[in-house]
């Protein structure tokens, strides 16, 4: 049986033609590639000073050893809007008081947030999140993702027990590890 080559014909006439319609999909196995890394005691520290400053500019405490349970889930995304900084950020916050939703405010071209805003929103699940503090609390000092370009990253900071824990996660709804598919159970239970 002979091999026949099709005559040189140019990509983007394939993909211009009806039959090609349509979004480009790339698609990359991504199962079993978790990466999990732990912070440097400076890459921690610079990662609760941007907690920080996103508490701080929402008129939120700053969290301390000590304090009542609590967890923030600090939600970046890209937006390409070219009259932006390219990114967008917002806040979920639950405690045994409720669920809070706050947006970041940046200044073009610049990543340090110029301020903030939470209010009030309901959530019938607030007592299903609080029960994973203990389990969330085990990821501390972490970064948590798996390859999965753009989409969203995230900025975890809470208290347990009267312990303070952060750690980040790039887009947990896509990445097959354990501590991924926990933080993407709870951002839906958040969400809903």
């Amino acid at each position: 049986m002979r091999k026949r080559l099709l005559p040189a014909i140019p990509i983007c006439v394939l993909l211009s033609h009806a039959a090609w319609a349509g979004e480009i999909v790339y698609v990359e196995d991504i199962s079993g590639r978790d990466s999990v890394s732990t912070y440097s005691a400076a890459e921690l520290a610079e990662k609760r000073a941007q907690v920080d400053a996103y508490a701080t500019k929402s008129m939120l405490a700053v969290f301390r050893e000590g304090g009542p349970d609590e967890i923030r889930f600090w939600i970046s995304w890209a937006n390409f809007d070219p009259g932006t900084i390219g990114y967008e950020t917002k806040g979920y916050v639950i405690s045994n008081q409720g669920l809070w939703v706050c947006r970041i405010a940046y200044r073009q071209n610049e990543h340090s947030p110029v301020g903030g805003s939470c209010k009030a929103s309901s959530s019938k699940n607030t007592k299903t999140i609080l029960a994973e503090l203990g389990s969330l609390s085990k990821l501390s000092g972490k970064s948590l993702s798996c390859g999965v370009m753009d989409g969203e990253w995230m900025s975890v900071d809470g208290v347990f027990a009267g312990q303070r824990f952060t750690f980040s996660s790039s887009n947990p709804d896509m990445c097959p590890g354990k501590g991924s598919k926990l933080v993407a159970k709870v951002l839906r239970d958040v969400r809903q």
